[in-house]
């Protein structure tokens, strides 16, 4: 379970982590009234995440060991006074045409895509760690449909 206490989220990792078993993450924009927190699933919200036809972070478990102790030890919680800045997303609904047979037949439909200011990395690397669910910080505009597509059991954080 997420707990926030004085601006702080402990998000629990999974029980085989190692050397620690939760990552704390604080808000970079706590003081702006157009940001909140919403709790994201982290399949789902990295799921809309590999659709960006931008720069899509691979899933950790295909990194390079010394990219994953460079993670662990970034993420550690004794690390810089024990929290890291939560991810900072964006999520929108895309038309993208796909072509099939040699461009011949097209098809249009609608994608959800989640896009990162900050913290690719992270996100990826908490779901590596077990992390089933995690805060990103995202725009007013954006939470409600960042909750309903991929949130937490629908949970979100007003602040």
């Amino acid at each position: 379970m997420i707990v926030e206490e004085n601006g702080v989220w402990n998000v629990p990792l999974g029980k085989a982590h190692e050397p620690y078993r939760d990552v704390r993450m604080h808000r970079r924009f706590a003081g702006l009234p157009n940001y909140t927190v919403v709790i994201v699933d982290a399949q789902k919200f990295l799921r809309f995440f590999e659709n960006d036809g931008g720069f899509v972070i691979p899933p950790a478990r295909k990194w390079d060991k010394k990219r994953l102790a460079y993670h662990r030890d970034k993420l550690a919680p004794q690390g810089r006074g024990g929290s890291v800045e939560m991810p900072i997303a964006g999520i929108e609904i895309r038309d993208v045409v796909h072509s099939r047979f040699f461009g011949l037949w097209k098809r249009k439909c609608k994608e959800t895509i989640v896009s990162f200011t900050n913290g690719r990395h992270r996100a990826r690397y908490m779901e590596y760690a077990g992390a089933r669910a995690f805060p990103v910080e995202v725009d007013v505009r954006e939470a409600s449909m960042m909750t309903a597509l991929c949130g937490w059991q629908g949970i979100t954080y007003q602040g």
